[in-house]
């Protein structure tokens, strides 16, 4: 009769016990920790992918005004291309910072001036270097062909960051930096 008991108790003791009860615990915070460290790298690489494409917007922009008939006449108008429209002159030894202006001969990337610079969402700022305003377009020229006539100019662009955020360790700035030969 004390099997039967014992048969009886155990046919009502379902659930169940401490140990499953734990391991389940220790499974679903594993697969917890998995998945917050998921949406921690995906966040980290949209915000990268954004960080791109803003430089890439910048970079277009650039392009676009130096290509364009009107803005481009800004830019070249500037002093610091009169060394190159003349005979070679000893001010024009060297690269020469330049603005870029737009066709309204408004200043889209200011070369000259040193705290100018980008926010991370690709908008002018005057506090480089700064927490807000991390980027730099570092944009100057050198004669390309001393002889030639018309005479050409080598414009290039280099991106700075101002800190080394972790945006800047996975990020090669150097794949963005771009030369134009452009005729004066």
């Amino acid at each position: 009769m004390k099997v039967m008991k014992l048969d009886r108790i155990n046919e009502f003791n379902f659930g169940f016990t401490l140990v499953e009860l734990m391991l389940a615990c220790v499974l679903t915070s594993v697969i917890i920790l998995g998945l917050t460290n998921f949406f921690v790298d995906s966040l980290k690489l949209q915000k990268l992918q954004e960080f791109k494409m803003d430089i890439n917007e910048i970079r277009g922009q650039v392009f676009i005004y130096l290509s364009h008939p009107v803005a481009s006449v800004y830019t070249k108008n500037q002093p610091s291309f009169g060394c190159a429209k003349v005979l070679p002159n000893a001010n024009c030894v060297g690269p020469q910072r330049i603005t870029i202006r737009d066709s309204q001969d408004g200043i889209f990337i200011d070369g000259i001036t040193p705290n100018v610079g980008f926010t991370s969402k690709g908008t002018t700022c005057t506090t480089y270097p700064s927490q807000d305003c991390n980027l730099k377009l570092v944009v100057d020229f050198i004669e390309h062909c001393f002889g030639c006539d018309p005479r050409q100019v080598l414009i290039r662009g280099r991106f700075q960051l101002a800190n080394q955020s972790n945006i800047g360790k996975e990020l090669n700035l150097n794949a963005f930096d771009f030369n134009i030969i452009q005729s004066l």
